[in-house]
């Protein structure tokens, strides 16, 4: 792993290179969100590095089912729980012990589909249709780049210059990154 501190700007230069994987790289970008809540000031930053297109794909495709499950849970959830309340309340039933009965199988049924659907989440790179690769994918693309830290650094002037640690996993295009980025590098070396 390689962590290169740079100043915050608005955009960096970007080697041409999969963060991921080191292939040439598309049109599709890997999202990154770093935020610090530390007094006197929060900071919020978002940086996009290029991926290659079988990077972006597997990573989009996972993302996608993994959103779809769980909004298909809590939709499903949420359609139970609102039959719980409404059906109960709105017969006019003689044995009440039976809908009371029918309103919590229905709740229960509610919680099931909503851990279901957590459990989706969580395996979804898991179940994918090639197996061990998308998942390996996957991960390799969730954990390429992450924001280390963001803050300030004295610099030799009064002035306070905010500055972003970035960790990457690919020493090639952390390398790459450092060279294109001398002026805002505030790091001698990629550690």
């Amino acid at each position: 792993m390689s962590v290169v501190t740079v100043r915050r700007q608005r955009e960096y230069g970007m080697p041409a290179i999969c963060c991921v994987c080191g292939e040439p790289s598309g049109d599709e970008r890997l999202t990154v969100i770093g935020s610090n809540f530390n007094p006197p000031r929060s900071r919020f930053v978002e940086l996009h590095f290029p991926l290659c297109d079988r990077c972006a794909l597997t990573y989009k495709t996972i993302n996608r089912r993994r959103n779809i499950g769980l909004g298909v849970s809590l939709g499903l959830s949420a359609l139970l729980c609102g039959a719980a309340f409404v059906i109960p309340s709105s017969l006019q039933a003689s044995d009440s012990d039976r809908l009371a009965f029918f309103s919590e199988v229905l709740l229960l049924l509610a919680v099931l589909i909503l851990v279901g659907g957590l459990v989706y989440r969580a395996l979804a790179s898991r179940l994918s249709y090639d197996g061990q690769d998308a998942d390996r994918i996957y991960r390799r693309v969730r954990h390429a780049v992450s924001i280390r830290h963001i803050g300030s650094a004295y610099l030799r002037n009064p002035r306070q210059q905010e500055m972003i640690s970035l960790a990457f996993r690919n020493d090639e295009f952390a390398r790459l990154f450092r060279r294109m980025n001398l002026a805002v590098v505030m790091t001698d070396t990629v550690r």
